[in-house]
């Protein structure tokens, strides 16, 4: 995703946007609502999800092209859960990282 136009930035922080942690939290949740998607488990309906360790290692600024993905980590497919490390990536620089688990049950 290229950040630069959205409204967020204008008040988070003034003088020296940046992209908020909620943002980029969103956007690896998302990444990995994908994986599971190919994986074949978004025919369930999702449920819960558990967000583990989250690390910021270094801003996302606009104009940045920010890169969001996710890999399964663990599958109980009998509990109907999966683990992901998901991570924002800019170029080859890692930005964040986050654990997160989803519930299909």
């Amino acid at each position: 995703h290229d950040f630069g136009a959205e409204p967020f930035l204008a008040g988070h922080f003034p003088g020296f946007p940046v992209v908020p942690g909620v943002i980029l939290l969103d956007g690896m949740i998302l990444a990995a609502l994908r994986a599971l998607d190919r994986l074949g488990g978004a025919q369930a309906e999702i449920g819960a999800a558990e967000i583990g360790t989250v690390a910021f290692h270094r801003p996302v600024l606009p104009g940045m092209a920010a890169r969001f993905s996710a890999r399964l980590d663990s599958r109980d497919e009998a509990a109907g859960r999966f683990a992901f490390k998901c991570s924002v990536t800019v170029g080859a620089t890692r930005h964040a990282r986050a654990s997160i688990s989803l519930s299909t049950r």
